[in-house]
């Protein structure tokens, strides 16, 4: 659509080019002769007349170039006869036409299939569904002003007074990973992931392939549930259509499957299993319940909220933790809120370089 207003234009320049072109020829011819005529009627022979016009006045060709530079046409008759020039040269040397263009197709295809490969890797965030509201959120922190900020993971406690105290965020999911044994002769294992009831919503999933995604009530004390990927589904559980409802063993620990989900980008949030973060003394994975604001597990991300930017997110999470930090003496945090793409993530300096962009000058850019 954008395309036909300019071939448009590119039309009208060109019938405008021919009109010009007309009337100054026409114009010049009627100089010419003109001044023919006055030097007959002055008794100059026809002949001697038209030599006098040519030499006083100069060739109609030599004037129509230098009106064409005038009115700035003369480019592109230069830019035509460039064209032409080297398409002939082109046909004439068939082979070296043909080696350029393949270079060509060669250094383009390489430098676009590089350039996908690290816009894949290091431009976008790895989700599939509106990047645009997606934020990821690196907690630091230090316990001792005199030296510098720590990149860590948040607390518990941390965690639900942001989910709970935010506007700009609509949704603010936790995760956590850990090394799932399954209950198999091999003893083979996967990556798990132990995540708030939100965590789906964050990811753009609705729905289970089969059966239903975690829910609020399933983080009481009796929730021992969990929700399969679809490749942990197929690859050890062998596609059973009838998994859901029935109890596995993850670390040894009885578990109800309660859905099955389809494969979908989570970055490195992506697991085999996901359970309520509640489970993780039920599993064996530490006293997280027992220190609630000490101990450092769970990384964060989330949505922005309508009308809101990842600027506002920032400003209000700063605010938010200093709040928290009160709780906890001597302690100095700060979030780095980010788009989730590994060139915004702290401590991707190489990344940065290899593209040649300070993280400031990046930061600005987006």
């Amino acid at each position: 659509m954008n395309c036909l207003p300019r071939f448009r234009s590119w039309l009208r320049s060109i019938s405008r080019r021919s009109r010009l072109e007309a009337e100054m020829d026409t114009e010049l011819r009627w100089h010419f002769e003109n001044y023919v005529e006055q030097l007959m009627r002055d008794g100059v022979s026809k002949e001697d007349a038209r030599r006098r016009a040519r030499l006083e006045l100069g060739d109609i060709e030599v004037q129509k170039d230098k009106c064409r530079d005038s009115l700035g046409l003369r480019v592109w008759d230069e830019v035509r006869s460039d064209l032409r020039f080297g398409m002939r040269a082109l046909v004439k040397n068939r082979l070296l036409t043909i080696s350029l263009l393949l270079t060509l197709v060669m250094g383009i295809g390489i430098s676009s299939g590089v350039f996908n490969c690290m816009s894949a890797l290091f431009l976008r965030p790895w989700i599939a569904n509106d990047r645009s509201s997606y934020v990821e959120i690196f907690p630091r922190f230090t316990m001792d002003p005199t030296r510098p900020m720590q990149a860590s993971v948040a607390t518990l406690e941390d965690y639900l007074a942001l989910r709970g105290k935010s506007r700009t965020l609509d949704q603010l999911a936790a995760f956590s990973g850990f090394s799932l044994d399954l209950d198999s002769d091999d003893m083979s294992t996967t990556v798990g992931g132990l995540v708030s009831d939100n965590f789906f919503r964050v990811y753009g999933v609705k729905k289970a392939k089969l059966g239903r995604l975690l829910q609020p009530e399933d983080y009481s004390k009796s929730g021992t549930v969990a929700v399969l990927s679809e490749d942990l589904w197929r690859s050890h559980f062998a596609a059973d259509p009838s998994i859901v409802g029935k109890v596995v063993r993850f670390n040894e620990h009885p578990v109800t499957v309660v859905g099955v989900v389809a494969s979908f980008p989570a970055g490195s949030n992506t697991a085999g299993a996901w359970l309520p973060y509640t489970l993780a003394t039920y599993l064996g994975l530490g006293d997280q319940w027992t220190r609630p604001g000490e101990l450092r597990w769970l990384a964060l991300s989330g949505r922005l909220n309508h009308g809101f930017s990842r600027a506002d997110v920032a400003s209000e999470l700063a605010t938010l933790i200093r709040q928290q930090d009160v709780l906890h003496h001597g302690r100095i945090s700060q979030l780095i809120v980010t788009d989730g793409s590994g060139l915004q993530t702290p401590g991707e300096e190489r990344a940065r370089w290899l593209f040649g962009l300070s993280s400031e000058f990046y930061c600005s850019f987006c």
